[in-house]
């Protein structure tokens, strides 16, 4: 069953990699860990005065060529999609139309306010923040909200500047044709800006396209930059080249020795290139860098559990003493869950991975897990029901969607759809 997984997790991610379409693997508290640390230069680049100030006398952007006459839809539900499908087109005057429409039927939809204060934002900045302010009251939507707000609250020394942060804000936020007009934007005050052509290189390949020419260009201007060798590298992670996915993460992190994210995408970098001895090194030196933060004990949890890696070893006493630290922490009870479980002790596994997925009843991977549990005790209509939940609310194309409808035909009741 080890084996069964292992080759299962590459050959999922394999083809993940290999989909232009498809998003980075990368979790998304790393990617935002990044941005944390990596965009301080950029926010303290900042000037006290505001926002406003800077782009007030600014015009909004005319239509794009692709805008055309066009009829709204009736009702909210068909805006939001007739929205979404602009957006994606980059369709910004039809777009900011019919969301001016859809808060017309519906004054208090906090994600067409999340919308239109991120759309307005790079050209009408008082009216987006009035808009954000309405969105952050949505406790789903305050995190999103919140970033574009902070990145309009920081004046800057210049147009450029101003554009680059809002782009990266948008980014955050996982608004990827937003973030690539803005950035654009920033392109056009000024050709000479890496951060702005590295992150407009990381929103068209989210989209589907081809960002490395701009990743190229970037590193052109600044070779050592840790945020541009850092997109560079998952740009050719997506690609399916490890080796130089390898090369440009140990480029950013030497540029940014004390960021422990970067560390940590080293070791990910690592262990896809099947090198788990260095891989557990470097996610180690993540957690020595910031050993109170706990996404780094997680995700060298997860590295010991998911491959079996030193459990032996230091890995399941590193794992215990997490948990004692952490009880409350889903993601650690479900890796010390699955480490017990590679190990043969099956009713220890069975008390942690209960634990996990009663502290976290959404996660697909303790559902997964607790479902091998079962299967393995003969609770086999348990099994089932923790591989259907897994199947019914975990992408399609993932990871534990795909063993779990495994786990499925294993136990002869049909699959997904």
């Amino acid at each position: 069953m080890h084996d069964e997984y292992s080759s299962l997790v590459s050959a999922v991610r394999q083809r993940n990699f290999h989909r232009r379409s498809a998003r980075w693997l990368l979790p998304r508290w790393l990617l935002l860990a990044l941005l944390t640390g990596l965009l301080a230069s950029v926010v303290s680049s900042f000037a006290s005065s505001s926002w406003a100030l800077s782009v007030a006398a600014t015009p909004s952007l005319p239509s794009t060529p692709t805008d055309q006459p066009f009829s709204l839809p009736a009702g909210a539900g068909g805006l939001r999609d007739l929205t979404a499908a602009q957006f994606a087109a980059h369709e910004w005057a039809a777009a900011e139309k019919t969301l001016r429409a859809l808060l017309a039927v519906a004054p208090d939809d906090a994600a067409a306010h999340l919308w239109l204060g991120m759309l307005l934002a790079p050209v009408e900045p008082e009216s987006a923040a009035q808009h954000l302010l309405r969105a952050e009251v949505d406790p789903g939507l305050a995190g999103q909200a919140r970033r574009v707000l902070d990145a309009l609250q920081h004046g800057s020394r210049g147009r450029a500047e101003s554009l680059t942060g809002l782009g990266i804000a948008l980014v955050g936020a996982g608004e990827w044709a937003l973030a690539q007009r803005a950035l654009q934007m920033a392109l056009d005050w000024n050709e000479a800006n890496p951060a702005a052509l590295a992150y407009l290189g990381y929103a068209l390949d989210q989209q589907g396209g081809d960002g490395l020419p701009s990743l190229e260009r970037a590193r052109a201007m600044a070779p050592t930059d840790p945020q541009v060798n850092y997109l560079l590298g998952l740009h050719w992670r997506l690609a399916g080249d490890h080796d130089a996915a390898y090369a440009a993460f140990l480029r950013a992190y030497w540029a940014a020795p004390d960021n422990p994210a970067l560390a940590a995408e080293l070791g990910l970098s690592l262990r896809e290139r099947g090198d788990l001895a260095q891989a557990e090194q470097w996610l180690r030196i993540a957690v020595k860098l910031e050993p109170d933060q706990s996404q780094w004990t997680e995700l060298l949890g997860a590295f010991y559990a998911e491959t079996g890696f030193g459990l032996e070893n230091d890995g399941l006493a590193f794992l215990q003493a997490a948990r004692e630290h952490a009880p409350d922490n889903a993601s650690i009870r479900a890796s010390l869950g699955w480490a017990l479980y590679r190990l043969g002790q099956i009713e220890r596994a069975h008390e942690e991975l209960s634990a996990a997925v009663a502290l976290a009843p959404a996660d697909p991977r303790g559902r997964y897990y607790f479902g091998m549990v079962l299967e393995r005790l003969g609770d086999g209509e348990g099994a089932l029901d923790a591989y259907r939940f897994v199947v019914e609310h975990a992408r399609p194309d993932s990871l534990y969607a795909v063993l779990a409808a495994r786990g499925l035909a294993r136990l002869g009741a049909p699959g997904p759809g």
